[in-house]
């Protein structure tokens, strides 16, 4: 979170901005337009009038850009904050050029060039919390886990140390190529 803005604001910025989205005239403030709209038609001054009329003018157009700007300062520590996948904002129709704008993607690295947030470190712990009942593979483990293929890996040395899974042997039912996936089940 930058200096001076809190969560609230971030959230809020985050808000407008796909409010916009979704409704481009959801930035434009109605009830300060149809106040001013009034003032204007009772102002007999012409300098007054003229001064009504440019506020009205900014407030019939509003600044995108500036809509814009906080959404891109907002954007990265508010995802962050509350875990929101760099493919949720996309969903919600964001422009990539946005995305990379707020520091949600990059073009230097990661699948088809763009970056997304940090991935959720997964413990061993978590991984013992998702052991299937049947029998499983490294690969099905760590895909019914989350955890990575290293993690996945300790945690059944772990598992087979302490007694609590067993190997069964390489998977019959395998016909890929290379050697068949070694299978592990849970002794409860």
């Amino acid at each position: 979170m930058a200096k001076g803005r809190t969560e609230a604001e971030d959230e809020q910025h985050v808000r407008r901005y796909l409010q916009w989205l979704a409704n481009p005239d959801s930035a434009r403030d109605s009830a300060e337009i149809e106040r001013l709209q009034l003032e204007f038609d009772a102002e007999p001054d012409p300098i007054e009038r003229l001064r009504i009329a440019a506020q009205l003018v900014r407030l019939e157009s509003p600044d995108v850009d500036e809509l814009r700007s906080a959404f891109v300062a907002a954007a990265r520590p508010w995802a962050e904050r509350y875990d929101v996948p760099l493919e949720a904002f996309r969903r919600v129709g964001v422009p990539d050029r946005d995305l990379r704008d707020a520091g949600l993607i990059g073009s230097r690295s990661g699948r088809h060039g763009h970056r997304s947030l940090p991935k959720k470190r997964h413990t061993i712990d978590d991984v013992t919390r998702h052991l299937p009942t049947e029998a499983f593979s490294i690969k099905s483990l760590q895909e019914h886990s989350g955890a990575s293929t290293m993690t996945v890996r300790k945690s059944i040395r772990r598992l087979l140390d302490a007694g609590t899974i067993e190997e069964l042997g390489p998977d019959p039912d395998y016909a890929g190529p290379g050697r068949a996936p070694m299978l592990y089940r849970s002794i409860t």
